[in-house]
């Protein structure tokens, strides 16, 4: 996978998660990196809320290419009608969060087809927890450990 995003810290952490490909969108433009080095993505995934991931979704597709999109941006979205209808870019939305997707994640984690990057903290750091999402700190995903009540 190729991963985009804005802190080489968690690029750092896809990287050696497996990711075969990082960008930093901060430091270069993401669509012109993804069209120049690999022709263009065949799908894009944007899970941000910022309008300008859509933008860059769907300038990063190559002809034939699949936008999915699992974030909810803040108003609408810029869609180019005519890169979209001359290219035959699709763009679909993704129902996420039902137990089936759940179970399947579960099953391809185990199977060794993809790697989540997980931190397990107590429950006691939980203020500590909620101020390092708010600012964007977290590399992952984070589990609250409630088994030793609140150490």
């Amino acid at each position: 996978p190729l991963i985009v995003d804005i802190s080489d810290e968690k690029l750092q952490a896809v990287k050696d998660a497996g990711a075969d490909m990082i960008i930093n969108s901060a430091k270069v433009d993401p669509a012109k990196e993804v069209q120049d080095k690999i022709g263009g993505a065949q799908a894009a995934v944007v899970t941000a809320t910022a309008t300008i991931c859509y933008d860059q979704a769907l300038a990063s597709v190559r002809a034939g290419g699949k936008v999915v999109a699992i974030s909810l941006p803040k108003g609408n979205i810029d869609v180019p009608i005519a890169k979209t209808v001359l290219d035959g870019i699709e763009i679909v939305g993704s129902l996420v969060g039902t137990r089936q997707d759940l179970a399947e994640a579960f099953k391809l984690t185990a199977e060794g087809a993809i790697n989540p990057i997980v931190h397990t903290r107590k429950l006691s750091e939980i203020n500590n927890i909620v101020d390092e999402m708010k600012n964007g700190k977290i590399v992952g995903r984070m589990v609250v450990d409630f088994t030793n009540g609140a150490n």
